[in-house]
């Protein structure tokens, strides 16, 4: 027999709530320079768009992929909270700062690529895929790990103007989900991040 109409409703999952968004002018802010930006809050499922259509175009997520990076470290052991020391090799850097051992904190801070670099690497390709399609991360593609030699060796990636892309709206979805433990990282570890 099939089920009553008060039975499907009780089957099927509520729709989610329509988002609400905004156009806002940030022009000020970019000084002449083409851009977006997007802001969202969760609590109000609200979205404020500057250049809304721009928002949506994917692009090489650079340093911003360092919150997912340190995560995912964090959760797979590469890396703890009280232990994150990577020693520097002795190659001198441009940015005076990555002339030093690391820790993840320094690291982040410093936006020290090599250190990146080092901890995503062993994280390893496998895993990364894994992990970037459970958070589904823009394009999720890791194909160029070595990068595209947009930097020198030690410090490229598919994360740096290479294989794996994300639009600002994308990253701010993925960081909604992260920050609000709509994901399986622990809590720990977003907090340490």
């Amino acid at each position: 027999p099939e089920p009553s109409m008060g039975q499907l409703e009780e089957v099927l999952p509520a729709e989610a709530p329509t988002a609400t968004t905004i156009s806002a002018d940030y022009s000020v802010h970019f000084d002449g320079l083409s851009g977006c930006a997007v802001f969202y809050r969760p609590n109000e499922n609200t979205y404020r768009f500057y250049n809304e259509t721009e928002c949506s175009l994917r692009v090489s997520p650079c340093s911003t992929f360092k919150i997912p990076a340190s995560l995912i470290a964090l959760e797979t052991n590469v890396l703890r909270a009280d232990d994150s020391t990577i020693a520097w090799d002795g190659t001198t850097w441009a940015i005076s700062q990555w002339n030093a051992d690391q820790t993840l904190h320094s690291a982040f801070q410093s936006s020290c690529v090599w250190y990146f670099r080092k901890v995503i690497d062993h994280v390893a390709p496998d895993t990364m895929q894994q992990q970037l399609d459970r958070l589904q991360y823009g394009n999720g593609d890791i194909s160029e790990w070595e990068g595209r030699g947009f930097n020198p060796p030690g410090i490229d990636g598919f994360w740096l103007e290479s294989s794996l892309e994300i639009s600002p709206l994308e990253q701010v979805e993925v960081i909604s989900r992260i920050f609000e433990g709509q994901t399986a990282f622990d809590t720990k570890d977003i907090a340490v991040v």
